[in-house]
C-alpha cells in the first residue's frame, strides 16, 4: 500500500467515524415530529433572547442607556446572536430553520410586536406543522372530549396539538372508553356514572373482588378473588393452612404454613426444629434437631450446652503420652465452646499448656517461657535476672512473649551465625624518618 492510499484510507476512516459521532448526537430527534422539531426551534429561540437581553449599559447617560437598549432589543446583531444557539445537533430542526429562516425575519422586525407568541405565529399559523392545544391531525380537529378538555380531563389526546396526532385518548389509570368516561375493569364508579362524565370519579375494587364491583368494600364483589370464600355474602379471606386435603407446605422440609390475606406462604422453621413445625417458634417444632432437646413434652426446644457434657470435653489431666491424641470433643491445645445447637473447639492461649477457656487465667498449666503467678501465666523475663543466656561481651539480651532473643551489640551483624568481636584500638608506630631528623637537631644544639 502506497503513503498516499494510506492517507486516503485514513481520511476515509475519519469521515465515517464523524458520521457516526453525528448520528448519535442526532438520535434522539429522529422520532420526532415536524411539529416537535418547530416546538425545539421555539424553545431554543426563546432562551436565546433571554440570555441576550442586556440589562446595563457602560456610561451614566440614562436617556443614551436607553435608547440603545430599545435598538438592541430588535436588532439584526441580537438576532444573529439568538439563531447561533438555535437547533444545534438536531438535523430536522435545522432544516426547518434553513427553509423558513425569512419568516422568523419578518416575525423579529415586523410581526412581534402584534404576535408575541412565536409558536402560535411560526408553527401554528405560519409553516402549520403544529396545532392549537386541544386539537390534532391535519385539518387541526378537536381531540375526544373538546379541546377545552380533552379525553374528559381524565386521560391524554395522542398528538395533541400535532397535525400528526392520532387524536385517541390514552386514558389514566381507573378510566376507560372513547372519551375516558367510563370506569375500566376492576374499578367502580364512586361519584357520578358512565353518562354524566363530567362528575364521574373511579376507585378500585377490594382485592378480595375477581375483578369487577358495584361498591367499595367485600360486599360488592361480583365474584370472589382466589384466596377468598362468600361467606354471607361477603368475599372472607380463605385460610389455605387449615386444609387437610392437598394442604400447602407439607412437602417442603423445615417449613410451615403461614396464611396471608387472600394467599399464604411456607415460611422457615426454628433452628431447633428437626424437618417440621406448626409454628415460627421452638415451642412449635414437631421434633428438636440436632443440638436440641426438650425437658418435656410440653416445652420448647432448647441449646445443649455441650461443653458441660463431660464426654464432649476434654478430659482432666493425666495427659497422654502423645500430644496429639484426642480426647473426646476437643484435643488438649483447644477448649470447648459452646454455640447455638453446637460447639467449638477453640485454640488455648500462647501461655497455655492445656486450657478450660479463653485467656491466659485459664491456663491448666503454663507453657515453657511462662510461669504461673495469682492463677495467671506471665511471661518470664529471661533478660532481667542477672543471669542472661546471652553473651555478655558480644550480644545483647532482649526479652520477648515467651521467650528471649541475642542482638549483636552496638548495632553489629551476625556472620556465620556469630557475632564479630569487638576492634581493639591500632597502635601507629613512629615513623624513621622522623627519628632521625629528631637527632640531627640534638646533634645541632650539642654542638652550640
Amino acid at each position: 500500500m502506497t503513503r498516499q492510499s494510506f492517507t486516503l484510507l485514513a481520511f476515509a476512516a475519519l469521515l465515517y467515524l464523524v458520521a457516526i459521532v453525528e448520528n448519535a448526537a442526532s438520535a434522539d430527534d429522529d422520532h420526532k415530529t415536524k411539529c416537535g422539531s418547530c416546538k425545539k426551534l421555539v424553545d431554543d429561540f426563546n432562551k436565546g433572547k433571554e440570555s441576550t437581553a442586556r440589562e446595563n449599559f457602560a456610561g451614566g447617560d440614562v436617556a443614551w442607556e436607553e435608547e440603545k437598549r430599545l435598538s438592541y432589543s430588535t436588532s439584526e446583531t441580537r438576532l444573529i446572536e439568538i439563531l447561533e444557539n438555535v437547533c444545534t445537533k438536531d438535523h430536522k430542526c435545522q432544516h426547518l430553520l434553513e427553509m423558513h429562516e425569512e419568516l422568523l425575519e419578518t416575525w423579529w422586525f415586523e410581526k412581534q410586536k402584534k404576535h408575541p407568541d412565536l409558536h402560535e405565529w411560526f408553527c401554528v399559523k405560519r409553516v402549520k406543522v403544529c396545532c392549537a392545544k386541544g386539537t390534532y391531525g391535519k385539518q387541526c380537529s378537536e381531540c375526544p372530549g373538546g379541546a377545552a378538555s380533552p379525553c374528559s380531563g381524565r386521560g391524554t389526546c395522542e398528538g395533541d396539538g400535532d397535525r400528526e396526532g392520532k387524536g385517541s385518548c390514552s386514558c389514566d389509570n381507573g378510566y376507560a372508553g372513547a372519551v375516558c368516561a367510563e370506569c375500566s375493569a376492576g374499578f367502580f364508579a364512586a361519584n357520578g356514572s358512565s353518562t354524566d362524565g363530567d362528575v364521574l370519579t373511579c376507585e378500585r375494587c377490594s382485592s378480595a373482588c375477581e375483578q369487577n364491583c358495584t361498591a367499595a368494600g367485600a360486599g360488592n364483589c361480583d365474584e370472589c378473588a382466589d384466596g377468598y370464600d362468600e361467606q354471607d355474602g361477603v368475599c372472607a379471606d380463605q385460610d389455605e393452612c387449615t386444609r387437610e386435603k392437598d394442604a400447602p407446605c407439607q412437602n417442603k422440609q423445615r417449613t410451615y404454613c403461614l396464611n396471608t390475606v387472600g394467599s399464604y406462604r411456607c415460611a422457615a422453621c426454628h433452628t431447633a426444629c428437626n424437618a417440621s413445625c406448626t409454628g415460627a417458634s421452638a415451642q412449635d417444632c414437631d421434633a428438636c434437631a440436632s443440638g436440641y432437646v426438650r425437658d418435656d413434652e410440653s416445652s420448647p426446644c432448647k441449646d445443649v450446652d455441650e461443653c458441660a457434657d463431660h464426654q464432649s470435653r476434654w478430659l482432666p489431666p493425666p495427659r497422654p503420652d502423645d500430644p496429639n491424641e484426642l480426647y473426646p470433643g476437643c484435643n488438649f491445645s483447644t477448649y470447648c465452646h459452646n454455640t447455638d445447637g453446637s460447639f467449638e473447639c477453640r485454640d488455648c492461649d500462647v501461655a497455655c499448656d492445656g486450657c478450660s477457656a479463653s485467656g491466659r487465667d485459664s491456663c491448666l498449666k503454663c507453657s515453657a517461657g511462662y510461669s504461673m503467678t495469682d492463677k495467671t501465666c506471665n511471661d518470664i523475663d529471661e533478660c532481667q535476672d542477672g543471669s542472661s543466656p546471652c553473651d555478655a561481651d558480644l550480644e545483647l539480651c532482649v526479652n520477648t512473649d515467651g521467650s528471649f532473643q541475642c542482638d549483636c551489640a552496638s548495632g553489629r551483624k551476625r556472620v556465620s551465625g556469630k557475632c564479630p568481636p569487638k576492634r581493639k584500638p591500632t597502635v601507629v608506630a613512629a615513623n624513621d624518618d622522623d627519628d632521625e631528623d629528631d637527632n640531627e637537631e640534638d646533634k645541632e644544639k650539642d654542638e652550640l
